[in-house]
């Protein structure tokens, strides 16, 4: 790769200029793969929203309580592109993957994909519909959780060694850590006697 050499053709040292061109390429490959999600939910038929700018779920600006559902869904979509967790080149009206591509084994999934986008999006649609409507325990709050996870597994990328399986079961748990919340805290269920105090707590 010509960003790797320097200007007489020898490969960059170790150092600080390795680092920041290494960057650079990561930073590439995360916004061709967010593209390239958005362009294959598209072709499989997910109506996206028009006018995503996929260089917002790099930065700290992200503002899920300023999105439509259908934006904050599309950047989560993004973010499992961005990260390389889709399977890309599936195709058809039914999304159905060919003969083998479907694989449940960790190592293939990790290499080829966990899921195509079509099936990411329905996921998030179902998700979306077990949240409550509350003030804070709600999807905004699962998605602006998400994101956050997403931004630290990029920028610790470099000095961790979290794997591809690794990085989509964090972006999973991020998304549903609050399904189906109440949005009243552990003590108010316990003082009113909640069924679900009954059930957890035995008490």
């Amino acid at each position: 790769d010509d960003d790797f050499l320097d200007d007489e053709g020898a490969p960059v040292k170790a150092g600080p200029e390795l680092q920041l061109r290494q960057a650079r390429a990561r930073s590439r490959a995360r916004a061709q793969g967010a593209a390239a999600a958005a362009a294959a939910a598209r072709a499989s038929g997910v109506a996206l929203p028009e006018h995503l700018d996929p260089r917002l779920i790099d930065t700290w600006a992200f503002d899920v309580l300023a999105m439509s559902r259908e934006e904050a869904r599309a950047y989560v979509l993004m973010m499992f592109g961005s990260m390389g967790l889709l399977r890309l080149d599936e195709g058809g009206p039914d999304d159905v993957p060919e003969a083998g591509k479907a694989s449940l084994d960790a190592d293939t999934a990790a290499s080829e994909g966990f899921c195509s986008p079509k099936t990411l999006w329905n996921f998030l649609e179902r998700l979306e519909g077990g949240y409550r409507r509350n003030a804070y325990h709600n999807f905004q709050h699962a998605v602006d959780v998400t994101h956050t996870v997403y931004r630290y597994a990029v920028l610790t990328e470099p000095r961790t060694h979290v794997t591809q399986t690794e990085k989509f079961a964090l972006m999973v748990a991020a998304l549903s850590h609050d399904l189906d919340h109440p949005g009243v805290s552990n003590a108010f269920l316990v003082n009113t006697r909640d069924p679900l105090a009954t059930v957890y707590n035995d008490s």
